[in-house]
């Protein structure tokens, strides 16, 4: 799937109406022909495949099925898998890197495989004093000791391999839950 030594690659790309980040997590529960394949090949070769925002076009009718993807998108590395059925796989994928989407065609099956020019990895950037504290709430209370945390008022364990939970950045904010 990807070729090495030029500036571009071609990927399997997953279309999803959510983003991925570099070092985020996402569960993803694969029951389509198309994406069973290629979750096989990617496991198979260990390769990565795009993750990309499909964007809604609000000017075009119901009637078109023109697609429309993210300019940027990140791959991701298959970290756990579970084939509940044959025509069913349970996943747990992390982002590895962002690319940027050059053109993108339609194979027969209707998997959408993507030229791609990965992008330069993010500059490491110390959090600001005036922000420490946030940053504090943000992370200490997310993951207590005993791999819980709370999201949406519920507690969850946070090494379940189907709860898409992030690395780096979350959108939770949780109490510190009693040991």
């Amino acid at each position: 799937m990807n070729q090495s030594n030029t500036t571009t690659q071609k990927i399997p790309l997953f279309p999803l109406g959510t983003v991925l980040f570099p070092d985020g997590v996402i569960a993803l529960k694969i029951f389509e022909a198309r994406y069973l394949d290629m979750i096989k090949q990617c496991l198979r070769e260990k390769t990565e495949f795009g993750v990309i925002s499909i964007i809604k076009n609000l000017d075009t009718d119901h009637e078109s099925s023109a697609v429309t993807f993210s300019n940027i998108g990140t791959l991701a590395l298959i970290e756990d898998f579970d084939p509940v059925q044959p025509a069913l796989y349970m996943t747990k994928s992390f982002g590895t890197q962002r690319f940027k989407l050059l053109s993108s065609t339609q194979e027969s099956n209707g998997l959408w495989i993507g030229d791609i020019e990965l992008l330069e990895k993010d500059p490491h950037i110390p959090i600001p004093q005036e922000h420490q504290k946030v940053a504090q709430v943000l992370v200490f209370p997310l993951v207590c000791s005993n791999g819980l945390a709370v999201r949406n008022g519920k507690l969850i364990n946070v090494n379940d391999p189907y709860i898409a939970f992030p690395k780096a950045f979350t959108m939770i904010i949780c109490p510190i839950v009693p040991q």
